[in-house]
């Protein structure tokens, strides 16, 4: 089994009672508002981890995002896939199983891409 441990980020004014740095999410905990949240954002093979700024949380990223991250690859062929920046406007679910094999604490349903790129060590920081 391996261990992928991710150091996240969300700034949002909807995101601002988020505890920083909780290791997970209680279940049946309702729905987040509408805003904005940023964070790493990794994808892959049944894969959509976005980790919001200040947290260890688990979240599975949906929606608009999916189309700017193909446009994304496209405009850089040499951009590391590995992680990405991403700040979007949208709706984080009540707590359950969500994503693939329920491994995600919600499912954040981003309407809207205000800014996607590869992911820099510190931008959690610098979105404070």
């Amino acid at each position: 089994m391996v261990l992928l441990a991710l150091c996240g980020c969300a700034t949002s004014e909807a995101a601002a009672g988020l505890p920083a740095l909780a290791d997970a999410e209680a279940a049946g905990l309702p729905a987040l508002p509408d805003g904005v949240y940023s964070g790493e954002w990794v994808t892959g093979f049944e894969t959509s981890l976005f980790t919001p700024c200040g947290t260890n949380y688990r979240w599975w990223m949906d929606g608009a995002a999916f189309e700017a991250e193909g446009q994304f690859f496209r405009e850089h062929p040499h951009a590391d896939p590995r992680a990405l920046w991403v700040s979007v406007r949208g709706t984080p679910s009540a707590t359950g199983p969500n994503g693939h094999l329920g491994q995600y604490s919600r499912k954040l349903t981003a309407r809207e891409v205000l800014e996607l790129r590869e992911y820099r060590r510190g931008d959690c920081k610098k979105a404070r």
